[in-house]
């Protein structure tokens, strides 16, 4: 009977945002292997959303690493959210690599909700205070390298083969 189901909880005072589903699941997928796994700082087990002048950052850390990734979107919204990376990791699971139709994001004050086609996740904000990652970050710096990106990646890639194996 659907009257023994939870109600689902109403967005209050929402603001909505629309992103194109490859770029949320682009800056998602950069975002998410540095959110913590411990129940230590709670915070850190989301990624933050910052929306102002007409850009996106999300921000995850769990303490040792700092992922940020922002791109321009269409907005006027300015607004600082986190989400719990388990709802993101749903997300990340309704979004088709080949999908052209926008996420729509609905932001209420204890709660979220992405519009992905037909479907609809609804996750509770997480709640606190973010680290002030800006003050982490140099603003200058002593020595400057130039790299060929792809031999880089490649040569990554081969090191993390012989790193994964603890040889």
């Amino acid at each position: 009977d659907a009257n023994e189901y939870p109600e689902l909880p109403s967005l209050e005072d929402e603001s909505e945002l629309k992103i194109p589903a490859d770029v949320l699941k682009s800056m998602v997928s950069q975002t998410i292997f540095s959110v913590s796994t411990s129940d230590d700082r709670p915070i850190y087990k989301g990624i933050l959303f910052e929306v102002e002048n007409n850009q996106i950052k999300l921000v995850s850390t769990d303490g040792c690493r700092l992922a940020i990734r922002k791109e321009e979107i269409d907005t006027n919204e300015n607004m600082r959210f986190v989400v719990p990376s388990k709802g993101l990791q749903e997300v990340l699971k309704l979004i088709d690599d080949d999908m052209e139709e926008d996420v729509v994001i609905n932001v209420g004050k204890r709660h979220i909700s992405f519009e992905i086609g037909e479907f609809v996740i609804i996750s509770r904000l997480i709640e606190g205070e973010f680290v002030k990652y800006n003050h982490i970050l140099p603003t200058t710096f002593t020595n400057t390298v130039t790299v060929k990106r792809n031999a880089l990646l490649n040569s990554i890639d081969r090191a993390s083969i012989v790193a994964r194996n603890g040889r």
